[in-house]
């Protein structure tokens, strides 16, 4: 029989839920409900980053966009409450006993998720209240916004979580569908944290008309090599001599955006790898990860930059096809896995710099040092994420002694 918790000593431990044993497992559809209305709240988070992003001025708690996020979050809460209710044991007549037990599979995240997204919205309303509305780099880290964002992204990997527990390692992408879109989510939210540095945001940074009008300044660590550029001093000093009439703009204005470049890169593999740890990837998962993507970045640009929407759907295309060439077999081995990783940054940042070459104004201003540099600096870092996600294999005398331990 499974342990009640009435009314009286009801209380909330990731103890009960994790040594619970037979849990309940949500039904399908409950799981496709789940992501879109997640999804649908994840677009209103976006439509809010638009919002800061380019509002000269933020002056009302009560925007549309606040207004359809608290809205999703509410309807999403309400959602939930009725896929734990139907699965609680009942008492005698109608009484409702609450058991930890009982919480399906994967939901359980929202026992967390909940409570910090209503503590969030109304200590976001006091936040802004004693300090005003950010709409600068400050943005994405008041503590209010990452009590939120951190209760998004645990209600949007729900649907992973919970598909997670079904059985069967090869599935179509008819039943996948909902654990990409939650994964997708997690990442999007991921995203959304550093939003400042998103190179689908900043792709003006390798233009030529933006690589040219950093020459204009009067830079104390000029870009260039050999004879054709006579630094004014070393870099360090002329960072730290910041009050000066010389600065390091053009190290400043592409760190920037290279360094967004490689995060992303880490969070984007490291989501693909983490969905292929338990399936194989049925074609078009990476495909339908990017559009969810491209749909939602361009908030971010208030969609003026609309080819980079048709980049990133081709980018998740090429990675569809190149997992299905290398780690269709499952298990795949890791020497094939480390190719894929390489890979996957190469297919993600070769269309976006083509993109920004094609369509740029003034087309691709980076150097080729640096348009290569960043290409193949990425691909480390990715087939570094893959190190993580597939570690080497213990050593034989190490399972060993494990057995014996």
């Amino acid at each position: 029989m499974a342990k009640t918790l009435r009314s009286a000593d009801f209380r909330l431990t990731a103890r009960q839920i994790l040594q619970a044993k037979n849990r309940p497992q949500t039904e399908p559809w409950e799981d496709r409900v789940t992501v879109g209305l997640a999804v649908a709240t994840l677009f209103a988070v976006f439509w809010d980053g638009w919002l800061h992003n380019n509002s000269t001025t933020l002056d009302s708690f009560w925007s549309d966009a606040h207004i359809a996020m608290y809205a999703g979050l509410t309807t999403l809460g309400a959602w939930i409450g009725v896929v734990f209710v139907k699965r609680q044991p009942r008492g005698k007549g109608t009484k409702l006993n609450l058991s930890m037990e009982a919480v399906p599979y994967g939901y359980g995240l929202a026992l967390v998720a909940l409570p910090l997204a209503a503590l969030g919205g109304p200590g976001d309303f006091a936040w802004h209240a004693a300090y005003g509305f950010e709409n600068q780099i400050d943005a994405p880290f008041s503590p209010t916004h990452q009590m939120l964002f951190l209760a998004g992204g645990l209600l949007g990997g729900i649907g992973l979580a919970s598909t997670w527990h079904r059985p069967g390692r090869v599935l179509p992408l008819s039943q996948l569908w909902p654990a990409v879109l939650s994964a997708t989510a997690v990442l999007a939210m991921v995203s959304f944290t550093f939003m400042n540095l998103l190179p689908w945001f900043w792709t003006m940074v390798p233009t030529g008309a933006f690589q040219d009008n950093l020459l204009t300044f009067k830079d104390a660590y000029a870009p260039g090599s050999g004879d054709s550029v006579k630094h004014v001093e070393g870099l360090y000093n002329a960072s730290i001599n910041y009050s000066g009439d010389v600065f390091p703009y053009y190290l400043f204005g592409n760190m920037a955006s290279i360094g967004g470049v490689l995060i992303w890169t880490a969070a984007f593999v490291a989501t693909v790898l983490y969905v292929r740890r338990r399936w194989v990837l049925p074609f078009g998962a990476v495909t339908l990860m990017c559009t969810l993507l491209s749909v939602l970045f361009p908030f971010f640009t208030r969609f003026t930059n609309l080819e980079f929407i048709p980049t990133l759907i081709i980018v998740g295309l090429l990675v569809d096809i190149a997992a299905r060439v290398l780690i269709v077999e499952d298990p795949a081995s890791r020497v094939r896995i480390r190719g894929f990783a390489l890979l996957v940054p190469l297919l993600v940042w070769g269309p976006w710099e083509l993109a920004v070459a094609l369509f740029g104004d003034g087309g691709l201003g980076w150097h080729p040092t640096m348009w290569t540099g960043v290409l193949t600096t990425s691909m480390g870092v990715g087939y570094g994420i893959s190190l993580i996600m597939f570690p080497p294999a213990l050593p034989a005398v190490e399972d060993a002694e494990a057995e014996v331990a």
